[in-house]
């Protein structure tokens, strides 16, 4: 176990069970986490205008697109994001917001790389309602699942 100054189970180790604590010092799944979680977001606005093209990274879980106008801190066009390739990240785990309420005017498109598929018969996902979301999850293999919209 690792101790933090107030916590004496802040990272726990059950070896004979393959459990993992964060907090927690009797895990009941492969990891338990007795707290809050955080994901990393990235939030693509007028202050870090990509223009019309992103490319997803590795390390990212949540995107946060505004595309309104300028002078309401977005990037005032439509977009096209791009996943990192399928095979190189089994189960990860993305999710593709519009967070201003704008992707019926600018929509914001979800795109494979490379032969990788959406669903396993297309290449992209079209965010095009107010406020819509999608969340997608690599096979492992060259397929983008989406598993929650």
């Amino acid at each position: 176990r690792v101790e933090s100054n107030s916590n004496t189970h802040m990272l726990f180790v059950d070896g004979s069970a393959n459990k993992v604590g964060i907090n927690h010092d009797a895990p009941a799944s492969t990891l338990t986490v007795g707290g809050s979680l955080a994901l990393r977001v990235t939030v693509l606005n007028a202050a870090n205008d990509p223009g019309t093209t992103y490319t997803i990274t590795d390390t990212e879980c949540v995107i946060l697109v505004n595309t309104r106008p300028t002078n309401e801190g977005g990037i005032n066009s439509a977009i096209t994001l791009t996943l990192p390739d399928a095979s190189d990240n089994p189960g990860m785990v993305v999710t593709v917001k519009d967070s201003a309420g704008y992707s019926n005017v600018n929509n914001i498109t979800v795109s494979s790389a490379g032969s990788d598929t959406v669903e396993g018969v297309g290449s992209t996902i079209v965010l095009n309602n107010i406020a819509q979301k999608t969340t997608l999850i690599s096979d492992g293999t060259s397929v983008w699942s989406e598993i929650g919209s």
